[in-house]
């Protein structure tokens, strides 16, 4: 004889009362105290272990009951910082530079052919990096080395598709980009190292001893130098000098030329975004009317993101405000306060001087005759030596013939 069911009130009576649950947020969005949570608060049994079909609606749903006074604790969709990531220039993803990618789906080169064309033979490009590397590795401003390094990697990278896959690929992964027996593909790694070897030694300052010791120890190629050499490098390093090379950068910017600054944001894993909002604020600072930040806001819309290449981009958007004539690509760009502090920009300080004494850009007689007299710091006409110790002494004299004391004292 089967057992009848309980009745609400017995079943009350047998089993322990139940409470509401507040609808925690930090519960409910954490998966596993959420499991936890609604397996615990199932409908109490009985105790012939079937459930309580009398009991009530509201005492069974739990967890999806939410108070009036907890309604401010759910949050917006969207929210501010979701609708923040859409706003213009405001873009917080990390992109990197340095990051390494494996072997491709499928091999793009053929080893022999690679080495009976290549092996032993250094590239004609890479006998030019002396030129295209203008600035030098020190062992005190390692801290620069992120950015010059960046430059030349970027420039080692366009000699040919397998100096990119070189410079973007995992040794394994570039080894994958080979088809040919495994001597080959050896063969040419140790060509492209010595490649890089001979390209890289371009970058550093020979001059520098300490450096050099550094560097002659064993064939520099990337993954070495990105591995071993850097780390060294960086332990003798002052920080400081990050700030200084930013700073030197700058003054470059506000002259027209932002691809090293650009360059050295991007080493430091800047996004293309972010970058945009670093160097607007340099660019904006001659825009005094409506109308030119109107035309500046359309000429950065025209220009941001425009082919996905940050460092091309934002020299097109400069070249453009040049000629929209928001933006003069003079030394005046450049506060006092960056001249002085810059340690670049003291002869464009001393080359500034002498701008204001002569017009620039008058090559013969003719042209200064027709600009008018040259002035001197003090406003007044300036005069050769000869013309001007003349001038003085005719001035001397009609004082001394003005002053009578003077003559009193010549008769005595």
């Amino acid at each position: 004889m089967s057992t009848p069911k309980s009745k609400k009130g017995a079943s009350s009576a047998l089993t322990p009362p139940t409470k509401k649950l507040r609808n925690n947020r930090g519960v409910a969005q954490n998966p596993i105290l959420r499991g936890t949570l609604e397996t615990s608060l199932e409908t109490p049994q009985d105790l012939n272990g079937s459930n309580d079909e009398g009991e009530d609606e509201d005492d069974v749903d739990y967890v999806s009951e939410v108070d009036d006074d907890d309604q401010d604790n759910i949050e917006a969709t969207p929210s501010l910082d979701d609708f923040m990531d859409q706003v213009l220039l405001l873009n917080h993803k990390r992109q990197s530079p340095w990051t390494e990618r494996d072997a491709p789906s499928c091999a793009t080169f053929v080893a022999l052919q690679v080495v009976s064309q290549q092996v032993m033979q250094p590239s004609a490009f890479t006998a030019t990096f002396g030129k295209l590397i203008p600035e030098k590795i020190k062992l005190e401003r390692a801290y620069e080395f992120p950015s010059i390094y960046l430059a030349f990697r970027q420039k080692f990278a366009s000699c040919s598709q397998m100096h990119k896959q070189y410079c973007m690929r995992t040794l394994d992964g570039f080894k994958k980009c080979f088809d040919g027996t495994p001597d080959e593909i050896n063969k040419v790694v140790i060509w492209m190292n010595l490649e890089f070897d001979r390209a890289f030694r371009y970058c550093l300052d020979e001059n520098d001893l300490s450096l050099m010791e550094i560097a002659n120890t064993r064939t520099l190629s990337r993954e070495v130098v990105e591995r071993k050499f850097f780390p060294k490098l960086i332990q003798s390093a002052e920080p400081v000098y990050a700030f200084v090379r930013e700073s030197e950068l700058t003054v470059k910017a506000l002259n027209g030329d932002v691809a090293p600054l650009v360059n050295f944001f991007k080493s430091w894993k800047i996004s293309d975004n972010d970058i945009w909002m670093r160097l607007c604020p340099l660019l904006i600072r001659q825009c005094q009317t409506h109308e030119n930040l109107m035309t500046f806001q359309d000429e950065l819309k025209k220009h941001m993101g425009r082919t996905g290449k940050i460092v091309g981009d934002t020299q097109t958007f400069v070249t453009s405000i040049i000629r929209k004539k928001i933006f003069l690509k003079k030394s005046g760009n450049v506060s006092k306060l960056s001249e002085l502090d810059s340690p670049i920009s003291a002869k464009s300080v001393s080359t500034s001087t002498n701008a204001a004494a002569a017009p620039s850009g008058l090559t013969n007689s003719t042209e200064r005759k027709a600009a008018g007299p040259r002035l001197n710091r003090h406003g007044k006409p300036w005069l050769p030596r000869a013309e001007y110790i003349k001038k003085m002494r005719a001035d001397r004299g009609k004082q001394t013939n003005g002053n009578p004391d003077s003559e009193q004292k010549k008769d005595d």
